[in-house]
């Protein structure tokens, strides 16, 4: 039995609230049913703060610019098998209901999905949601195709308006986020008939400020996002968890999608590599991107890549392609792959035809210590394929123009990064110094491309030239908390820079949030303080950082 009030629960702003007698079982809410057909467009659900086994939302439909927003009301509500959302419309699923709490909706099992989108559901939104512990993937969204039922048929349906944010994604035997059937975008795997019928497209798709940890699969992937897609600043460390071939990437992007992916970190973890001898057996890579078609990635920094940082591969047949379109590789910061950092095959799934005459720049990219040595092999490739490599000489040669400036640099250490053997994990470990090789090494204006400041906002070329990788020289940190962390005996000291003041605290947690050890609490001022953990157990933990209204988290392998 599920009861409802429309008191504003808690000063929480609500138009409803939900009230179940059944705390462990599936709470099926309908949109369509009463009491909940009694919220409008803008309305709001609260769902008050408790344990709760399953939620679904069916047939919630707010309209353009006033969806119905689904939220947490008084603390944090968890679920033990998920949240499912079926069959909606103009509709937000909102963590964000608590000040307190930064995830005010956990998911904290689930025997499948975390958190379902499906059922030809469109204009969705999630927010401050933290999932773990999943069957499958952590957040997946699509519609697959069913022979019975036309209406999930690509030509019938577009999820329009998909939006992912400030959500944190971890521990899960599948993708992060699973975006889009995978099932094909030029050809399908899926037949009726003998027919091929396709997955339905995205378009309008904004993932940002994300965390991603420790999934079994791919950390990020995204397919059949054909128009206006932003993917920006999220962190993906960590990933393959599984080491199942095809399935280990940072990200892996495909099926069509085309958009701007920019200042985004991923960092694979030693411990979720393979140990294959033969490097070519070797198959996560930093990114993957196959099958797009305008594709602009830049400000990204990519580390400690088992395979290649970015593997590149266009499969799709001429008849697919615009040949006004293509792929923009700009400013990246790519270090420590096992391979070349960069491998670029546009030749499609047979090998025989190369699309010689299909756009690609590589400009301005921070390339650091991969472990090829394509220079002491008898065959055409030299030096320069240890950085950034081609499916064929043929490639190679056509593509030089394309190829400038560039910096190759052997070691980290030549690089002159900040703080490379920094113990936390940070994209911030990788600026550069006063002297690096990077620094007004870059190409022109970089606003030509569509942008002009780096992965922290700071404006490019502000010393003439831009410089090359992900981060322009400024002589000073722009994060507002930077912490650099060493470790003497049992002893971790962390150097910690704030740009803001307020009260708040600094907290070791394991990566499910359980407290370790509670390194501050009371007032932080801007500026340097040094905090010792004692007696540190080695182990992967997330550093809670709060500062006022301010949180984030840092992550640190010991």
């Amino acid at each position: 039995m599920i009861n409802y009030s429309t008191s504003r629960g808690q000063n929480c702003g609500c138009t409803l609230t939900f009230k179940t007698n059944n705390p462990r079982g599936i709470n099926i809410l309908d949109g369509r049913k009463a009491p909940y057909n009694r919220l409008h467009t803008g309305g709001t659900l609260c769902i008050p703060s408790g344990n709760y086994q399953e939620l679904r939302f069916v047939n919630f439909r707010g309209s353009k610019g006033k969806p119905i927003t689904i939220k947490n009301c008084g603390g944090k509500v968890t679920t033990n098998n998920g949240i499912t959302v079926l069959s909606s419309r103009y509709l937000k699923i909102s963590g964000a209901g608590h000040f307190s709490v930064k995830y005010g909706i956990k998911i904290n099992r689930a025997k499948g999905t975390g958190l379902d989108i499906k059922g030809l559901s469109s204009d969705v939104e999630v927010e401050n949601v933290e999932v773990q512990n999943t069957g499958f993937a952590g957040i997946m969204a699509k519609t697959d195709p069913q022979c019975n039922k036309p209406k999930t048929w690509r030509k019938n349906f577009t999820f329009y308006n998909l939006k992912i944010h400030d959500c944190y994604i971890h521990d899960t035997h599948g993708e992060g986020m699973y975006i889009g059937y995978t099932g094909g975008y030029e050809k399908s795997n899926r037949r009726c008939g003998g027919r091929q019928i396709f997955g339905h497209l995205f378009k309008s798709v904004r993932i940002y400020d994300n965390i991603i940890v420790r999934t079994g699969w791919d950390g990020f992937q995204l397919n059949l996002a054909v128009q206006d897609v932003r993917v920006y600043r999220n962190t993906v460390i960590g990933y393959g968890t599984q080491k199942r071939a095809h399935q280990n990437f940072g990200w892996s992007i495909g099926g069509g999608t085309k958009g701007r992916f920019y200042s985004n970190f991923i960092y694979q973890l030693n411990s979720f590599k393979s140990q294959a001898r033969n490097p070519y057996q070797l198959k996560g890579s930093g990114i993957q991107i196959i099958s797009n078609g305008d594709t602009f990635f830049y400000n990204n920094v990519i580390v400690n890549s088992e395979r290649h940082a970015i593997f590149i591969h266009n499969r799709l047949s001429r008849r697919m392609l615009n040949f006004k379109e293509g792929y923009y590789f700009l400013n990246n910061t790519l270090v420590g792959a096992r391979l070349s950092s960069i491998f670029y095959n546009s030749a499609s799934t047979n090998q025989k035809d190369e699309k010689l005459n299909w756009k690609r720049i590589f400009f301005n990219n921070l390339v650091v210590a991969p472990r090829a040595a394509h220079h002491k092999t008898r065959t055409w490739k030299g030096m320069n394929e240890n950085y950034i490599d081609f499916n064929s000489k043929a490639m190679r040669d056509n593509a030089k123009a394309s190829i400038q400036k560039n910096v190759l640099i052997a070691s980290a250490q030549q690089a002159r990064f900040a703080s490379a053997n920094n113990l936390v994990i940070d994209a911030n470990n990788y600026r550069l110094t006063k002297g690096a090789q990077g620094i007004n090494a870059g190409r022109g204006n970089t606003r030509s491309f569509g942008f002009s400041t780096d992965f922290n906002g700071v404006s490019r070329g502000t010393g003439g030239k831009p410089d090359a990788g992900a981060f322009e020289y400024s002589g000073r940190n722009q994060a507002k908390v930077f912490i650099f962390a060493n470790k003497a005996g049992n002893r971790v000291s962390f150097k910690c820079n704030f740009k803001l003041s307020g009260k708040g605290f600094i907290k070791i947690e394991r990566i499910g949030g359980q407290q370790v050890h509670q390194l501050f609490s009371g007032y932080l001022r801007a500026g340097q303080r040094v905090f010792n953990w004692n007696n540190a157990r080695r182990g992967f933990y997330r550093i809670n950082v709060t500062i006022g209204n301010y949180n984030t988290s840092k992550f640190i392998m010991i």
